[in-house]
């Protein structure tokens, strides 16, 4: 069984632009460095230990795109003009019209809070056991997208529906 590392760029958007593979190849129980997508890279090895370690040595360059410019104070203005935006979409008016209520409110009080970087961390193990053959892959991991989490067995194996399986 192979394990791997796995890591993305640190931006939203951003692309990898290069990797140095020869650096690691020699360390202990590298098998292979692949690019990830566009954005990410892994290193494969003989245990997960390995992987991890040769992937924290890995020379990465990452071309992180527009979104490395972004600050909070940007995400904030884009929330802002969301919310005061005249065109806005609303989906259940049940409650009343609320600019009349504010308007008549006789006392307003307001409050500005932001938090753009909420954690939305998994809560199961992100890992995943992979039996592949030139005519069967099965996948058996933890995750929230299921059919995602297919497609991309699919994708990656090249067989078709009737030759996978995805036990989530």
């Amino acid at each position: 069984m192979l394990n791997a590392a796995v890591k993305d760029c640190p931006v939203f958007g951003g692309k990898v632009k290069s990797f140095d593979a020869a650096r690691i190849s020699g360390m202990r129980g590298v098998k292979k460095v692949v690019q990830v997508g566009d954005s990410g890279v892994a290193v494969i090895a003989d245990t997960w230990w390995n992987a991890k370690t040769a992937l924290e040595q890995l020379p990465v360059v990452w071309d992180e795109g527009p979104n490395a410019k972004v600050s909070s104070a940007d995400i904030a203005e884009v929330l802002k003009e969301g919310l005061d935006a005249e065109q806005a979409f609303v989906g259940n008016k049940a409650g009343g019209d609320v600019k009349a209520a504010l308007a008549g409110a006789a006392k307003k009080v307001e409050a500005v809070y932001s938090y753009p970087y909420q954690n939305h961390a998994c809560m199961e193990p992100m890992n995943a056991t992979v039996r592949w053959t030139a005519d069967r892959c099965e996948m058996w991991g933890p995750t929230q997208n299921g059919e995602g989490a297919f497609a991309q067995v699919l994708e990656a194996s090249g067989l078709p529906p009737t030759k996978s399986t995805c036990t989530t």
